[in-house]
This record gives C-alpha cells, structure tokens and sequence, in this order.
C-alpha cells in the first residue's frame, strides 16, 4: 500500500521559525521586536516520495515509475546535487553468478565464510539468488560491464573463490550511479 505523503519545504531562517513556533511550549527564547504572522507554506502532494539519490533511491524510482501494470509517479529528495552521492565513490565491483564454474551454494558459502559469523544466512541467500535479474535490471537500464572476448570480463575479489565480479573499470559506482540518473532524469515520472 502507498501512503500519499504532503511535505512542505520551505527555507526560512531560525529567527522566523521560532516567532511562528508554537506558543504553548514557552520557548525560551527572546521575544519577537515585532509580532509576525505565519504564512501557509506551499504544500505538495506526491504519490511516494524517496528520500535519497543513491543507488537505492533511484533504483526504487526506476521500479515503481516503469511498473507495465501500474506506473506510479515519483518525487526523490536530495540533500546535494544528485551526482554527489556516495554510490559514486564504489570502486570495485558487483559480484553475481555468471561463470559456468560458479554456483549460487559456492557464492553463499564464500558470502558467509567472508563474514565470519556476522551475516544472516537467509539475507545472503536472498541476496545472492537476486543478483541476476538485478544485475540484467542494471543493464537494461545502460549500465555497460568491462567485457573481453567471451563476454563480461569477470574478476576475482575479497572472499571470493570464483571469477564473478562485474566491473566497469576501476569506477564502477560512478558508471552504475550515472546511468541510473540518466534514466531516471529521462523519465517523466520522477520529479527531482
């Protein structure tokens, strides 16, 4: 279920908020020179409002606006300009199960072994089992992974005993965030 959400934005200084505050609270603050009088902010309605331009906020609005069955308009918040988030700053790579050597149970145990005890094991599974369909979601999107002559050009990372992260150079955050943001800016759902 969404919950319409009404936010009101608008920038004042600490001096106005506090003449308008509430004054059964008493504040103690020193009093107003003049009385002022609240104005109504501009309110807006939104269907979902996300809050945050990562990965996972626009991934979110990719989602629910490209629905078939029921597309639904989206408003994402951000605290700075979109392209500063820290999902630009990952370096390595996505690992998923593509080598025909590899295997989901071989990534859980790896996942798990990785963890030293600290990772759930239904997460990991759950995690693990989506990567692909995530990962083609990526890409349907305009990611494009390093590829050699056979096809993705897997590395070998961490914990890792397969060939199974996915890279774009060595800015794979910033390539995943920027076409993510290209799509969403291109989508006449989503408001920024």
């Amino acid at each position: 279920m969404l919950f319409a959400i009404n936010i009101a934005v608008h920038v004042a200084s600490f001096k106005f908020i506090f003449k308008c505050a509430d004054k059964s609270r008493r504040l103690l603050l020193p009093k107003p020179e003049k009385t002022t009088t609240c104005t109504p902010m501009a309110a807006h309605k939104h269907e979902v409002l996300i809050i945050g331009s990562g990965l996972a906020g626009l991934t979110l609005a990719l989602k629910l606006s490209s629905n078939p069955e029921n597309p639904i308009p989206v408003t994402i918040l951000a605290k700075a300009p979109m392209e500063n988030g820290n999902t630009s700053w990952a370096q390595g790579g996505i690992a998923d199960v593509i080598g025909s050597d590899d295997s989901f149970s071989d990534h859980i145990k790896d996942t798990l072994v990785a963890g030293a005890g600290l990772c759930d094991k239904d997460a990991v599974r759950n995690i693990i089992e989506q990567a692909p369909a995530r990962i083609q979601d990526l890409i349907d999107w305009g990611v494009q992974f390093d590829q050699d002559g056979k096809g993705a050009n897997l590395t070998r990372e961490g914990g890792h005993t397969f060939r199974r992260i996915l890279h774009h150079e060595d800015q794979t955050g910033r390539h995943v965030h920027a076409a993510l943001l290209k799509k969403v800016k291109e989508n006449k759902l989503i408001k920024i």
